[in-house]
């Protein structure tokens, strides 16, 4: 559809311009180089602004990025000691940044972060992290609330180690991991973004973590549907196709109806997005909806298999085990619902 399309363009503009597809092209590279220009020279003049020693250290990172020869993970995920002692390693999930124990004192010019990060997924391999830490604490009518702050760190740092975090039964395909900080010394040319601004960095990452998380599901949905409908319709039980019974075909329809439902609910987040609208609680729905479509889709697919459908002479299983996590990671269902409810009773003043 996306070839048709450009296809569709390319020939409207080469009537508007009169031109042969030979000219058309030059012109479009030319296009593209006079853009690439325009970019590296609002990029010089933007570093020129900056202190020679912060323009220093965001080029190391950038410039790996930039060649690809660099990767880079995001680490928000915080542990707090829980009661039993049964569950005293384990982290505690709680609303981003509110229960962060991971923390940064600012000695002299540095800050000397102590603390762990749980459930870092692809940390095995990143190059570098961008991590949020607490960097202090303000006392508000609602109680104490924490001053976030973003730094970038190296692997391999001194006072900073990486290791094998837990066996997940969702996305066995990658580890997550643990970070944990003991007496690490961050110089503030690894901040990123401003001190105590590290709220900021996190929103406005958090919007397109959560349009990828209901994209994925959307598409993992249409999988699992594709082998729902196929089995369906060659099963056969009492004489002909499951697919023939109400019970299946019901199930069948409704599947398809919620994934197209999300499949626009979350295209309609990604527009208001890019057109620069407030576009949170559009992006919270699509997750919602979303994730918890997908979960029951495949709850759906594995009762249309039966009992072969938790074996893993198909691959029902997986889709299952895997489509949990997604209620979960960037931002639970019940945040989402918060996120939601608070959007749209805020301006009524409750």
């Amino acid at each position: 559809d996306v070839q048709i399309l450009d296809r569709g363009v390319e020939r409207a503009e080469l009537r508007e311009y009169g031109e042969q597809p030979r000219q058309h092209d030059q012109r479009r590279r030319a296009e593209k180089r006079h853009r690439i220009d325009d970019m590296a020279e609002q990029d010089r003049v933007e570093r020129q602004r900056r202190p020679r020693r912060e323009r220093r250290g965001r080029l190391r990172w950038s410039a790996g990025l930039g060649r690809g020869v660099a990767q880079s993970w995001f680490c928000r995920r915080r542990p707090t000691v829980i009661p039993s002692p049964a569950a005293s390693r384990l982290p505690n999930r709680t609303a981003v940044g509110s229960g962060m124990a991971c923390t940064a004192v600012r000695d002299g010019g540095d800050w000397v972060v102590n603390g762990t990060k749980h459930f870092i997924s692809g940390a095995d391999h990143a190059d570098f992290f961008i991590v949020f830490i607490a960097t202090g604490v303000d006392e508000t009518p609602k109680g104490p609330k924490k001053r976030i702050t973003c730094f970038l760190v190296d692997r391999g740092h001194l006072g900073f180690t990486v290791r094998d975090g837990y066996k997940s039964v969702s996305h066995r395909g990658y580890k997550n991991c643990i970070l944990e900080f003991d007496d690490c010394r961050l110089p503030d040319t690894q901040v990123l973004g401003d001190v105590d601004g590290g709220f900021e960095v996190m929103n406005t990452w958090l919007y397109a973590t959560r349009i990828t998380v209901a994209t994925m599901s959307v598409g993992r949905a249409r999988r699992v549907f594709d082998h729902a409908l196929s089995y369906a319709a060659e099963r056969k039980q009492f004489g002909q196709q499951i697919g023939k019974f109400q019970g299946v075909s019901f199930q069948i329809a409704d599947m398809i109806t919620e994934i197209d439902a999300a499949d626009w609910l979350t295209l309609a987040s990604a527009w208001r997005l890019d057109q620069g609208l407030p576009a949170n609680r559009e992006i919270a729905s699509a997750k919602l909806y979303a994730t918890e479509m997908l979960a029951r889709v495949t709850d759906a697919t594995l009762q249309i298999h039966g009992g072969m459908g938790l074996m893993d002479d198909y691959p029902i299983e997986r889709f299952w085990r895997d489509a949990r996590v997604e209620r979960i990671w960037d931002g639970t269902s019940e945040i989402q619902r918060h996120i939601i409810s608070r959007d749209l009773l805020r301006p009524l003043g409750a």
